[in-house]
């Protein structure tokens, strides 16, 4: 890669063709669809995809950008949403609307049979139901900050990721736009059962998410049966370029989704330090976002998109890596770029140990936690959420969420009961992580079900950073499905957290804190057994730790 990255290969086409239509559905619901077509004659290969949200503006000027290079390019308004008729149920009609377009734009005159399917966020997702449920249905699939993993993105080991899937349904409940819903969102986080508060949140019951928002474990019908296992990227046979962010909604399920794609040799991820709209929230330096193999710098990846669609539909020599993972070293200030992800580690293990108090606990690579510690943790006053990844109301400033990102924290501890610190020595050399990082705990609980967790945080210069956090639930301790639990009983949990890379610099210090909650990235456990969705009382819990232990994945090698 040169020392400066290439930007947009120039224009090379006008706009000739700018074109309306309402096209029929498989059951003759009109959805409406707008294409263009370049000014020479064809046929060319097409970018399509459908949008559930008004944003025709911002795709139209991507249409251009196409169009102008050599590309048609088709949108559609999806079901009940736009233009279009119809009712909206996502995920519901996704698979046989999307298939019903390609199959239009591939018997139109100026279509050459090639098609590419781009996305954003549920622009994505409906061309990955597209892809997953038809091998042949399309070409190339380029989903940024989305993948095909629904409960990931739903939940935490049972607890509902409310500030994704709650704030998410606020805004979409159904065939109307309801995004400055921030007062609606955040009273409907006050009523129990959860399975209730879209009566606030939406002003009536909104039947999918019910559906959801009751499934906590992932052995569920809902996410085992029906359209969700289909909806797979390991039922991808196709190239995909997916372009993710660290402090993203989705980056958990994009590892999943790459981890598990038939055709990963042939594919592509970039990950930047994004949130979901294109944000890199940070309160320390993000050195070298725009250096060599940045794409620009920017979640779009416009030059790199172009480059991925140039190389395999229109055979020009591609300008950057075709495949593999440009990685964004958070801290680092430098783009990697790897054959996979993670690249080859070894687990570095610090455990922790008690000080004087719960605040004053330390993180050794010999240590061990004695004696046991405790704390009180109460559902009515949950740790409250901030920074990190998979919060996608923060990224949307009118709904009023937590921020996501690597965000300045004030010190918690000892102002709250509910937690524990341990803190490492300052390190004496970088630390370059890559990977999920995971805490092993020996707990108990006094609760018939509970949740425990860890926050990870840099301290630099006597201020703490938020980098990531992981919780998990007693009955789901082993992933599911559901484990019986009896209060006092000591059993082992591991705690994994989203994925990241980063560098630690000489000085810097790792920090935990041991908890049960953070709200309302997580549901607050209410500490009662069942469906936590169906729970109308709440109860504290005493939970003792009787053993931490933080595992790192530390780089071996730069490939």
């Amino acid at each position: 890669m040169s020392a400066t990255d290439p930007g947009l290969p120039p224009a090379t086409h006008e706009v000739a063709e700018l074109r309306r239509a309402d096209l029929p559905a498989p059951d003759g619901v009109p959805l409406a669809t707008t294409w263009y077509i370049p000014s020479v004659e064809g046929p060319f290969p097409t970018v399509v995809t459908r949008v559930p949200y008004p944003m025709d503006f911002l795709l139209d000027g991507q249409c251009r950008i196409l169009v102008t290079r050599g590309y048609a390019c088709v949108y559609q308004h999806t079901r009940g949403r736009g233009r279009s008729g119809g009712k909206w149920v996502p995920f519901y009609n996704e698979e046989g609307d999307g298939r019903s377009l390609v199959q239009w734009i591939r018997e139109q005159p100026w279509s050459n049979q090639k098609v590419a399917w781009i996305g954003d966020s549920y622009l994505a997702a409906t061309g990955w139901t597209v892809a997953a449920g038809d091998p042949d249905g399309v070409d190339l699939l380029i989903s940024r900050h989305f993948a095909p993993s629904l409960y990931t993105s739903a939940f935490e080991s049972g607890l509902a990721r409310h500030e994704l899937l709650t704030a998410w349904m606020t805004m979409m409940p159904d065939e109307q736009n309801r995004f400055f819903g921030a007062g609606r969102y955040h009273r409907a986080l006050k009523v129990r059962p959860r399975t209730r508060l879209d009566e606030v949140a939406a002003g009536h019951p909104v039947e999918w998410y019910r559906q959801w928002i009751s499934a906590e474990d992932p052995t569920s019908p809902v996410w085992t049966t029906g359209d969700a296992p289909r909806l797979s990227a390991a039922n991808t046979q196709l190239p995909v370029m997916m372009v993710g962010g660290w402090s993203d909604a989705f980056i958990e399920a994009q590892l999943k989704a790459w981890q598990e794609l038939p055709r990963r040799a042939e594919s592509l991820w970039v990950i930047g330090p994004w949130a979901h709209l294109g944000q890199a929230p940070a309160d320390f330096p993000l050195e070298g976002l725009d250096g060599p193999g940045s794409g620009g710098g920017q979640m779009v990846q416009f030059p790199r998109v172009l480059d991925w669609l140039d190389s395999h539909l229109s055979g020009k020599a591609a300008r950057y890596p075709s495949h593999g993972v440009a990685s964004y070293v958070v801290g680092g200030g430098r783009w990697e770029q790897y054959p996979d992800w993670p690249p080859p580690t070894t687990e570095r293990r610090w455990g922790a140990r008690a000080g004087s108090g719960p605040c004053d606990g330390s993180l050794g690579e010999e240590a061990e936690l004695s004696p046991s510690l405790s704390y009180l943790y109460d559902p009515e006053n949950p740790l409250p959420s901030r920074g990190g990844a998979g919060l996608l109301a923060g990224a949307i400033f009118f709904m009023n969420g937590v921020p996501p990102g690597f965000l300045k924290m004030d010190n918690l501890c000892p102002r709250r009961e509910d937690l524990l610190r341990f803190a490492g020595e300052p390190l004496e050399a970088p630390l370059h992580l890559a990977g999920v990082f995971r805490a092993e705990l020996e707990v108990s609980s006094d609760a018939p079900d509970s949740a425990f967790g860890f926050r990870l945080m840099l301290e630099r210069k006597g201020s703490a950073y938020m980098l990531r956090e992981g919780f998990t639930t007693l009955a789901l301790r082993e992933g599911g499905p559901r484990l019986p639990y009896s209060p006092g009983e000591r059993v082992r949990l591991s705690v994994d957290t989203a994925p990241l890379e980063m560098e630690f610099q000489p000085g810097d210090q790792i920090v935990i804190y041991i908890t049960s909650s953070s709200f309302p990235a997580y549901e607050a456990h209410p500490n009662q057994g069942g469906i936590l969705a169906e729970a109308t009382t709440t109860r504290p819990a005493q939970q003792a730790i009787y053993a931490a232990t933080l595992i790192l994945p530390e780089v071996t090698a730069a490939l």
